[in-house]
């Protein structure tokens, strides 16, 4: 056996040795043709360099630089294009100076140089010229520090081919050149059939962080060849050159064949050693491997007889490890069985992201929550983006970057979209995932469907803001009242002795001028505070049947002769069935309506509207009374305040801020309800629906409040 194995490491240490001598011979051959290449291209950069030193700084001067280019170019085959960094051609030696040129053929490198601001040789392209295959270099002339044009070097491709021709290689061997798509550039045979053509993708390529690289492959024929790649540092380019294995084997196989001769016999005589001894272990081994692979399929271990010891120790541990498997199997089942009921229940859904690999592992409920089916949905960074919504992608993005930072996310509600449609609102929470080293890979997650949480949530803060407002309307209206009261009683002996003074003085005397001044400010503020106290539902009101659509009649009449003449009123009236109210409160109404839709348009030219009729509802008729204008229009914050006693957009002096605010009152009095649309610049609407009220509904003791 001693002699076998001596044998066996002689044979395979002679073998190794040939086939090293191989491999330099083909990587020599490689390299030497890859230099043969990059000096090529080394000229070429030369030659640019060059004439970037001789560039001119004056446009004057550009068709001499033409012509020492085009000589320059000429000399090794090849075309010279001056353009700017905008991609504007300023001359291309192909064509006479001054001649309109075409578009840039190899556009995306030249682009790249002007980014980079770095010497760029390009991949294969096709002139516009001729369409002939070429490759370009091309160098970026920085100037204050920017790029401003671009000077660049063109050649065909078969520049390259004669290159490889003229390593004179043998037949059978195989030399080409690719670019960094892997596009065949030229081949030593001169064949323009394979240029342009992408490399197989089964052929293999120069792993990154190296130069150079050796596989044993076959060719599209199936034919074993050796292959050797080296990629040139200055080009990103693969120079590949490959050879039968049989040629390249040869002298290994003739070496082999005289050693192996010698050694045939020994051979032969340890073959049958074995075949005796390995006989008796091939059913045996044969046993193990049945029974390691069913661990695999949780299955039973067979028996296994044997007269090693050795052997039967291995099948006692297979049959144990066999029986803790298949416990530990049924316990994860029932586990993973447990999860899935329990987030279904709960209607909470788990997640795992790992940075490294981009992957994503989604739960059962998960996929539930999104709408998504397991077989048809891949889970990843980019998919889950693509199912939030637009408006809730930015968090997400936040939320996921603060993650990789090292920050644990407080969770957040976002809004997905199904694949139906159907938005959903989703809390989702994250906690780190790091490695042994502390290192974050991931992250792992929940998600919860909180959709009706959120709807209810929503409805619950609305009724809170209203019942705020309604408390702070209610507290102003109290002391506004109070207040009413105390300068009512003030004003009445002010009023009554001021009109009793007044007419006992001689009429045009100067004391009665200033008596009349003093009666008209106390009725002025004899009606203020009746506004006041109409706001603090301190007034009653006389209920009666009322003809709403003769009150408006009456009501614009009335004011047609306040408003300015520039300000067309329309008046559209309805079938209006008479209803239960207040009439000098309804006058009130459409009063002040009227009057701050006059004051909004001002003195420009405008237009009053005000409509009346009856509408069918479900829970009975109404009355919709609407006042609309053309005037400025309010911004949504106005609308937002516009009932709020005492807010005001106008001018100090001008306005108390309760004329809406009444307005507000009496409708809500009259079980009705006020809405306001508006825009800016377009102008205002309001709409007023009055329900139709049955006489006998009235209150007994009818108390109508002026606020809300």
């Amino acid at each position: 056996m001693l002699l076998v194995a001596l044998s066996i490491f002689v044979v395979v240490q002679f073998a190794g040795m040939q086939q090293d001598i191989s491999r330099h011979e083909i990587l020599g051959t490689a390299r030497a043709t890859a230099l043969v290449v990059e000096e090529q291209l080394r000229a070429g950069i030369s030659d640019l360099k060059t004439l970037a030193a001789l560039r001119p700084s004056k446009d004057e001067d550009l068709e001499l630089f033409y012509r020492e280019s085009k000589a320059v170019a000429e000399a090794d085959d090849g075309w010279v294009r001056f353009t700017k960094a905008s991609g504007e051609t300023m001359f291309d030696t192909r064509l006479e100076f001054g001649t309109p040129t075409s578009r840039l053929e190899d556009g995306s490198d030249f682009e790249q140089a002007v980014a980079s601001r770095q010497l760029l040789v390009s991949n294969l392209f096709y002139a516009s010229l001729g369409g002939r295959p070429q490759f370009s270099i091309h160098l970026p002339i920085v100037e204050a520090d920017q790029v401003r044009r671009v000077l660049s070097i063109s050649f065909p491709v078969t520049v390259l081919a004669r290159l490889l021709a003229a390593q004179q290689l043998p037949e059978t061997w195989t030399v080409g050149v690719s670019d960094r798509t892997r596009t065949i550039m030229a081949r030593h045979d001169n064949s323009e059939a394979f240029v342009g053509r992408r490399v197989p993708a089964q052929a293999p390529r120069v792993p990154d962080g190296q130069t150079e690289a050796f596989f044993p492959v076959a060719d599209a024929g199936g034919v074993p060849i050796y292959l050797t790649a080296i990629r040139s540092e200055l080009s990103g380019w693969e120079v590949v050159v490959g050879l039968p294995q049989a040629e390249a084997d040869a002298p290994l196989q003739t070496s082999l064949l005289r050693v192996l001769g010698a050694g045939a016999l020994v051979l032969m005589i340890g073959i049958s050693a074995a075949w005796i001894v390995g006989h008796g272990l091939s059913r045996s081994m044969a046993q193990l491997s049945a029974a390691a692979l069913g661990l695999v399929d949780l299955k039973s271990t067979p028996a296994v007889r044997s007269a090693i010891s050795e052997i039967g120790d291995v099948a006692s541990a297979l049959e144990t490890a066999g029986e803790r498997l298949r416990d530990n199997d049924n316990r994860l089942r029932r586990a993973q069985e447990h999860l899935a009921r329990a987030q279904k229940v709960a209607s909470i859904g788990s997640y795992e992201h790992d940075f490294a690999t981009g992957k994503s592992i989604w739960s059962t409920e998960t996929y539930a929550i999104f709408g998504q089916s397991p077989e048809t949905y891949t889970p990843s960074a980019a998919n889950f983006i693509g199912c939030v919504h637009q408006e809730d992608r930015a968090l997400v993005a936040k939320l996921v970057e603060a993650i990789r930072a090292g920050c644990e996310s407080p969770g957040a509600d976002i809004r997905i979209v199904r694949p139906d449609g159907n938005a959903r609102v989703v809390h989702i929470a994250c906690e780190l995932v790091r490695n042994a080293q502390g290192a974050i890979t991931g992250y792992l997650g929940t998600c919860l469907d909180v959709t009706e949480r959120s709807q209810l949530e929503r409805g619950r803060l609305e009724l809170e803001a209203q019942l705020h407002h309604s408390q702070k309307l209610e507290a102003l209206g109290t002391l506004a009242g109070g207040i009413a009261h105390d300068i009512n009683n003030t004003l009445v002996p002010v009023v009554a002795l001021a009109k009793r003074v007044r007419d006992k003085l001689p009429a045009g005397s100067q004391d009665r001028r200033c008596l009349d001044m003093v009666f008209e400010a106390g009725l002025r503020i004899r009606d203020l505070v009746g506004r006041i106290l109409a706001f603090s539902r301190k007034e009653t009101a006389a209920w009666a049947v009322v003809d709403l659509a003769f009150v408006v009649r009456e009501t614009v009449q009335m004011l047609r002769a306040t408003i300015p003449t520039t300000i067309e009123i329309n008046v559209s009236v309805g079938r209006a069935t008479p209803m239960w109210g207040d009439a000098s409160q309804l006058t009130q109404v459409i009063t002040n309506l009227v009057t701050n839709s006059a004051q909004a348009i001002d003195r420009a030219p405008g237009r009053i509207a005000i409509a009346l009729d009856q509408r069918s509802r479900a829970e009975g008729d109404a009355l919709v009374l609407s006042v609309s204008d053309t005037g400025a229009g309010m911004d949504e914050a106005t609308c937002q305040r516009i009932f709020e006693p005492f807010f005001t957009t106008k001018p100090v002096g001008q306005g108390t801020g309760l004329g809406l605010a009444i307005v507000h009152g009496i409708v809500a009095a009259h079980k009705g309800a006020i809405s306001v649309t508006s825009e800016v610049g377009r102008g205002t609407c309001f709409e007023i629906v009055f329900p139709l009220l049955v006489v006998a509904s009235k209150p007994e003791n009818p108390a109508v409040t002026a606020a809300a």
